[in-house]
Parts: C-alpha cells; structure tokens; sequence
C-alpha cells in the first residue's frame, strides 16, 4: 500500500480565474469568493493532518492557517471532517450540461462512461490530482473520514440521479431507473478512485473504463445455448 505523500511534495492548486464575462451561467465575484475560501480551508485541512495526523488537527489551527474564524469554518462545514473528505458538491451542474451535449437516443449508461473517460477527472471534479490520491489516502485509513465520504457520495448520487432523470424524462420519485444507475455509475467511480489511489503506476480514466467495461459484461445476457 502506498504511503501517504509528504504534504511538502504536494503542488497547490491555482485559484479559480476570472469568470467568463460572457457566460450568463458563470458565478459572480462574491460567489467565487466563497469557492476560493472554501478550497483554502480544505487545501489547508488536508495539509495539516498530514503533518499532525487527523487526531491532533482542530478547527482552530485550520482557521489560523488561512487567516479565518472559526464562525466563518463553520459557515463552510461543520466538521474538520467535513473539510477532509472529498468535495462532490455540484458535481450534477458540471456533468448535466456534458450528459445534454451527448447524442439524443444514447443509453444514458454509455454516456456517463464517455463522459468519465474522455474528459479530465480532475478538471471536473475540480481536484488537483496529488492532493486527490492524498485525500483519498487519509479517508481510507480512518473509518470516520471514510463514513462521512459515503455520506457525501450519497448525496452526489443523489444529484447524479436526477441529471439522469432530466436526461430520460423520467419522475425520480415514482421511477426506480435514475437512481439505479447513478448508484451504479457512482460506485463504479468509486471502485476505480480507490485502486487508483492505492497504485501509483494507474490512470484514472482508465481505471473507471475498466470498472464501467465490468459492469457491462455482467449485465450482458448470456449466449444462447
């Protein structure tokens, strides 16, 4: 199992640039703000516990690293937890506009694995790829980092599901299909993001086609006899 890295030989991430002035969709300047603060507050929790270990990291010594209270930590999480595990949140809104862009009549299926394998992981989830195979590192190694990721995939899942149903025009309360298959997708991703963590020598995307190409084999009806 491969160590985790020292906190020093991880680059930081560039802040968000400037909003497109043209995109209508594009978050306003206080908005952005608020994205930035909150990547400094997971940057800065995510390099501390791996200088101090997770036991010895508090609130306070990640609100004094990047200059902020700790009322304003908590305006962001509610946990020095929470600020550890990885960030799903928005992950539907940056899918949802790949999924439309996707061919009309395509099994929805294919399209989440074109999109997960054709596109940059990263850039898409918003991660930078050290701090990523870092994160997911320290998560495994303590059950309850690991309980409260699960919590946050459920509720990406969840926003998975319905992009599906958008996408398929089904109701995702009445209709079992969407969360289905966001289930599956998600837990696919999941598989393919902790053997990629453990395994140096991988490619992500890779990994996830492996794990969807799986998935798919199995679902395949067996030959006629």
């Amino acid at each position: 199992m491969t160590s985790t890295p020292d906190p020093s030989a991880i680059p930081p991430s560039t802040a968000p640039g400037p909003a497109p002035q043209n995109d209508p969709a594009a978050p306003g300047l206080r908005e952005r703000k608020k994205i930035e603060t909150r990547r400094r507050i997971r940057h800065a929790a995510l390099d501390l516990a791996m200088e101090h270990g997770l036991e010895q990291l508090t609130v306070e010594m990640i609100a004094d690293k990047v200059d902020l209270s700790r009322r304003t930590f908590f305006n962001y999480f509610a946990t020095k937890e929470d600020a550890l595990v990885t960030d799903s949140a928005g992950l539907g809104d940056r899918i949802r506009p790949l999924l439309d862009a996707r061919p009309t009549g395509e099994p929805v299926l294919h399209s989440l694995r074109v999109i997960l394998t054709e596109n940059d992981l990263f850039q898409l989830t918003g991660a930078n790829r050290a701090r990523a195979r870092a994160r997911q590192q320290l998560v495994w190694e303590h059950p309850l980092l690991l309980a409260r990721q699960l919590a946050a995939d459920a509720q990406a899942t969840r926003e998975l599901a319905g992009v599906i149903a958008e996408r398929m025009g089904l109701d995702p309360v009445t209709d079992l299909r969407p969360m289905v298959l966001a289930s599956a997708v998600s837990s696919n991703f999941r598989v393919a993001v902790r053997h990629w963590a453990r395994n140096e020598d991988t490619v992500l995307s890779e990994l996830v086609a492996e794990a969807f190409d799986a998935l798919r084999a199995e679902l395949e009806p067996p030959p006629a006899t």
